[in-house]
């Protein structure tokens, strides 16, 4: 194999991984087209501009919602006494 059937064979297909436009953002979060716009604008959602369109990584997405999940499940465990079911 000749080191361009290498390189090619090593090229991931990103686009599977984009999400692009507010709408197809918004379903990702469970939010609408709007919210995302202001998310985006506050530093919240980490989106970029691809081709014109708003795009997110639908790893970003996850990792993103795992974050915050965690950060939530934190607060949840700092309020609940030890013992206490959260």
């Amino acid at each position: 194999m000749d080191q361009q059937a290498q390189a090619n064979e090593q090229t991931l297909d990103l686009g599977e991984d984009f999400v692009r436009g507010l709408e197809a953002i918004g379903q990702a979060y469970g939010i609408d087209a709007e919210s995302v716009r202001y998310w985006i604008r506050q530093g919240h959602i980490p989106a970029f501009k691809l081709l014109g369109k708003w795009t997110v990584r639908r790893s970003t997405v996850l990792k993103d919602i795992e974050a915050r999940e965690a950060v939530a499940l934190g607060r949840v465990a700092e309020a609940t006494a030890p013992g206490e079911a959260a």
